[in-house]
């Protein structure tokens, strides 16, 4: 179903907020998942163009801000899934549909929340409340509105104690866990000891006083 159909939070472009259910992806298990896309311009060709800013901002994972940096690029192949809802979104295919939680919901399959108006993303948590959420941003330096519901996605060390000093509880793309961070459990160095959809780890900082450990994964 449409979640949101407006201008982007990022930088004003228009992007379509749509989620989907029955992923059968090993890792996140059954999931609902929030793809946050460029409502005019196919995944591959923002990419192509820079144009995928609207939904993805700063992170130093987009295709050019990677190239340029000399950093691995984002796993998310933009031509298989995303195309596909993308696509399914400018036949019609999900006017006037809802949808009834039935996972946990993914916030971000593509796309970063913080394109989203906070309030969107308030009511989804709510209405997922049942199930539970994941949630991840590369834009917690400006989004701070999140921390309740997203992990603070980082690439370093050095960045991992910026946004922990912050409030962030942590999701950090490296090399094996330091003090105060865990592997994620669902990831294949972990051996998929469970799925994303029934740990729910990754759901933010509850509080302040949130305590729980921050999480790390190799590079995929």
């Amino acid at each position: 179903m449409i979640i949101y159909e407006g201008p982007s939070r990022l930088n004003k472009r228009p992007i379509v907020g749509i989620i989907t259910s029955g992923s059968k992806n090993l890792k996140t298990g059954a999931q609902d998942q929030l793809w946050i896309l460029d409502a005019s311009e196919s995944p591959a060709s923002a990419v192509a163009s820079g144009a995928d800013v609207s939904v993805c901002g700063s992170c130093t994972r987009r295709r050019s801000l990677a190239t340029a940096s000399g950093t691995d690029p984002c796993y998310v192949l933009v031509f298989h899934a995303p195309r596909s809802v993308w696509e399914a979104y400018q036949r019609g295919s999900y006017a006037g549909r809802t949808l009834q939680p039935a996972g946990s919901l993914r916030l971000g399959a593509y796309g970063d929340p913080a394109a989203l108006p906070g309030r969107v993303v308030a009511r989804l948590v709510q209405r997922w409340r049942q199930h539970g959420h994941t949630g991840f941003t590369h834009q917690w330096r400006t989004a701070r509105h999140l921390r309740r519901y997203c992990m603070a996605s980082v690439d370093t060390l050095p960045e991992q104690r910026e946004a922990a000093s912050q409030g962030w509880r942590t999701f950090r793309v490296g090399a094996a866990p330091t003090d105060g961070e865990i592997a994620c459990p669902a990831s294949k160095e972990q051996g998929h000891r469970t799925t994303c959809n029934r740990c729910g780890l990754c759901n933010g900082a509850a509080s302040p006083d949130d305590r729980r450990k921050h999480i790390t994964i190799r590079a995929h």
